[in-house]
């Protein structure tokens, strides 16, 4: 007597050949086409309405009916034959595959199965515990727990909780009468524990979860003295920056965003920006530097203005005179860069230098306050504006660092950010913004 043939299930094995057939799991097939049955054949080649065409199949899929069914058919013969010689034997009667075609595949059968049953023990040595649980659960289980040698009493197992034979393991311990529970343990990992009593499971179950809690806690507190760390040395920077820093006082050169809320609100909202470089300091027409650019000079006309009796004591037209400054013979002026800036603020666009008094040395070290500053530029309206007095026109900068600044143009405190260390190639003259050149405006206003 033969002895029973082993499950087809797992399948490890695709298919058996013997020429010219295949057999499969899914069972005897020529070049991969399975047999149709006869009643499936009849209806699509003999159907109610004759108007309804063939199913629309390959030709080799005609042949594999014809094959399966006991008939030869030549390679040559063309597809519209093949469904004819089909039909014929249909309508002649033809009920199923002949009985030497039916011996072939109960033969083909049974040697897949067997090997198949091969291939799997080979399989089955090669697999991890959890592989063997998740592909081959109740054989797996039954080995474990009822050997009749060395019953385990209790197996934790790491099965994919994703995994399609997740399930698999729980049913196949259900049928077993064992005792399946799962949990999460440290790193997240899941693990399924099976057992023989329910205390044992739900006593290991805990264990791994404290020790999976105990894992979170460790990770989120490492998690908090990362984010200090990463917050004290971003706070370690920015004090650094506040107290100096990096860089020295020339390193402000270049391309600034500038911010102006009260601006704002008499504008509309506009790109605010200065482009800042540093250049030697002005000189006035005998070549001696200026102390300020406030324009405190008093012109001098022969018509009196600027004189009490209307008289002129110079020669010239027009002399600039520097009220304020005495020079001595001998003494060196500092001809150190100063800052000048480009600016487009919005109400105002022009020009502005830092004044020479005080100014601070290029080597400086953040924060660099104070630096105070007039400027020139053009109004919304296109009238240049240009102090006639110590008290308009003026503004002051606090550098922070070499990327952040804080000010006040006139009345409007502004903060700037630098965008680019290179400065703007476009720079305006300082005389184009001078008492001359609003003279001229103003007189071609008066023409149009």
């Amino acid at each position: 007597m033969d002895s029973p043939l082993p499950a087809l299930h797992p399948i490890v094995l695709s298919h058996i050949s013997s020429p010219p057939f295949e057999y499969s799991p899914k069972g005897l097939t020529f070049k991969g086409h399975l047999r149709g049955s006869v009643a499936d054949l009849k209806q699509w080649l003999f159907p109610k309405r004759k108007s309804d065409p063939p199913p629309n199949k390959v030709k080799d899929w005609w042949v594999a009916q014809l094959r399966l069914y006991g008939f030869d058919v030549k390679a040559s013969t063309k597809k519209e034959d093949v469904i004819d010689a089909l039909k014929s034997a249909l309508a002649s009667g033809l009920d199923g595959p002949p009985w030497d075609l039916l011996e072939l595949e109960r033969k083909l059968k049974r040697e897949f199965l067997l090997r198949n049953e091969e291939e799997r023990q080979k399989e089955y040595l090669l697999l991890s515990e959890e592989e063997r649980a998740e592909k081959y659960s109740e054989r797996f289980l039954t080995e474990k727990f009822f050997n009749g040698v060395n019953n385990e009493r209790l197996l934790a197992l790491e099965v994919d909780p994703l995994g399609r034979s997740f399930g698999q393991v729980h049913m196949a311990a259900a049928m077993l009468g064992l005792y399946s529970v799962t949990a999460c343990g440290p790193q997240r990992r899941v693990w399924t524990i099976i057992g023989k009593k329910k205390r044992h499971v739900i006593k290991r179950k805990v264990a791994i979860e404290e020790e999976g809690f105990d894992w979170e806690s460790k990770k989120r507190a490492a998690k908090r003295r990362r984010r200090a760390a990463e917050r004290e040395e971003v706070e370690q920077r920015r004090q650094k920056l506040e107290a100096g820093g990096e860089g020295s006082f020339k390193d402000v050169e270049g391309e600034w965003s500038i911010q102006c809320p009260m601006m704002d609100k008499e504008c509309r909202k506009v790109h605010r920006s200065m482009s800042i470089f540093f250049d030697s300091p002005p000189t006035s027409s005998d070549g001696r530097s200026e102390k300020d650019y406030m324009f405190n000079y008093v012109y001098r006309r022969r018509d009196g203005y600027g004189s009490e009796d209307g008289g002129s004591d110079s020669e010239d037209d027009d002399e600039l005179c520097y009220g304020s400054e005495d020079h001595d013979e001998g003494e060196e002026e500092d001809d150190s860069p100063i800052l000048y800036a480009n600016f487009k603020m919005g109400l105002y666009e022009g020009m502005l230098r830092s004044r020479v008094d005080d100014h601070p040395a290029q080597s400086s070290s953040f924060p660099v306050r104070n630096v105070e500053f007039n400027w020139r530029g053009i109004d919304m309206s296109g009238l240049i504006s240009f102090s006639l007095d110590s008290n308009s026109n003026v503004g002051s900068f606090d550098f922070i660092s070499k990327t952040r600044l804080k000010g006040v143009f006139n009345r409007w405190p502004f903060t700037g950010t630098k965008v680019s260390e290179a400065p703007d190639n476009t720079r305006d003259v300082w005389e184009d913004y001078s008492r001359e050149a609003y003279e001229r405006a103003n007189v071609a206003r008066c023409r149009r």
